[in-house]
């Protein structure tokens, strides 16, 4: 988490420095994707997972990547042209607030209670900055781009938050034994993925394995009724 924050904090600061230049926004977004790209492939090889995703997933992730994070985080390089980056990027990053809220508003309840503390401290740490005396120097297109890109992030993020997460999302994340269980005996564990909390049924992987209430372990496969663990 903390290896997370930095790396998010040094994003915006890179961003910032990268738009000063006078490369084009596209050039840039691009070597950072193919980057990615690459030290990803070089862990999965390490993991000795397969590079290409399922088929049946191809098109969904290729969306996501485009469509959802690819179309955000170029609304957010290009606002940093109109504004401070401070300012801008606490409009961007306060996107958990609009998925939060959409949470409630579509009955999918109240994501953990961690979660909501840190909306609102969020919240008010925006609400701070954009009321202080003397204001904040922003253009209104920078604000727009901002917002925009906020959106985009919520819709990438919105059905992390409240619901139950899909088969994709759950394969290879840690959980915790809620309920003990065995390789006979079905369990509860809880996992987070993104900013959902979900409790689910699961089955020990190995025969004869079991675990008991506090226990941290992996999903290694996803069934139609449960998951199973070890």
């Amino acid at each position: 988490m903390a290896a997370a924050s930095v790396q998010l904090g040094a994003i915006v600061i890179i961003a910032k420095l990268l738009t000063n230049t006078a490369l084009p926004v596209p050039f840039l977004l691009a070597f950072r994707f193919v980057m990615a790209a690459l030290v990803m492939a070089a862990v999965l090889v390490w993991r000795h997972e397969p590079l290409l995703a399922a088929h049946r997933e191809r098109l969904a992730l290729i969306g996501i990547g485009t469509l959802g994070y690819g179309l955000a985080a170029l609304l957010f390089f290009l606002s940093l042209r109109y504004g401070p980056t401070s300012t801008l990027a606490l409009i961007v990053y306060s996107y958990p607030i609009f998925v939060v809220i959409a949470s409630l508003l579509l009955g999918q309840g109240l994501p953990a209670r961690l979660v909501v503390a840190a909306v609102v401290v969020g919240f008010c740490g925006v609400a701070f900055i954009v009321w202080t005396p003397g204001g904040v120097a922003l253009r209104p297109l920078g604000v727009l781009l901002a917002l925009l890109a906020a959106r985009a992030f919520f819709r990438f993020q919105r059905r992390d938050t409240g619901a139950v997460p899909a088969e994709i999302d759950l394969l290879h994340e840690k959980a915790e034994v809620i309920v003990p269980l065995d390789d006979e005996t079905m369990g509860k564990v809880r996992v987070s993925v993104g900013m959902s909390v979900s409790d689910v049924y699961a089955l020990a992987a190995e025969r004869g394995r079991h675990y008991e209430r506090g226990d941290v372990v992996q999903i290694v496969q996803v069934a139609d009724d449960c998951v199973h663990v070890r």
